[in-house]
């Protein structure tokens, strides 16, 4: 969606600290498109993607873009709400193997 492409391009993106898209149906490719908020944004703390038709494509997109992420694995992220989600056993399996090296303080997985 032209918002998120926006988003990640405009000279704002690295000021973001806190951003929720939540029911935008933005699905894998929207997914992507938010990726490269995490990857880019160093303040981004707080990240609401709930209810996006997200599968694992994008899942795995994002999580790709926390493990990549300046500083600590999953940069300054402390908060990521993925729920009512289409994420599969795919995108889940590489959130899990991601999640101790993380300091998330908050995950909401729920229904996905």
């Amino acid at each position: 969606d032209s918002f998120v492409a926006g988003l990640t391009t405009g000279p704002g993106a690295r000021m973001i600290e806190r951003l929720s898209l939540d029911g935008r149906a933005l699905g894998d490719n929207g997914a992507v498109a938010v990726a490269s908020i995490i990857h880019s944004s160093p303040a981004l703390h707080w990240l609401s993607l709930s209810a996006n038709l997200i599968g694992d494509t994008g899942a795995t997109a994002i999580i790709d873009a926390m493990a990549r992420a300046p500083g600590p694995t999953g940069g300054p992220l402390r908060t990521l709400y993925l729920a009512q989600n289409g994420i599969g056993d795919v995108g889940m399996v590489a959130l899990a193997r991601l999640l101790p090296h993380m300091k998330l303080q908050r995950l909401d997985v729920e229904e996905c």
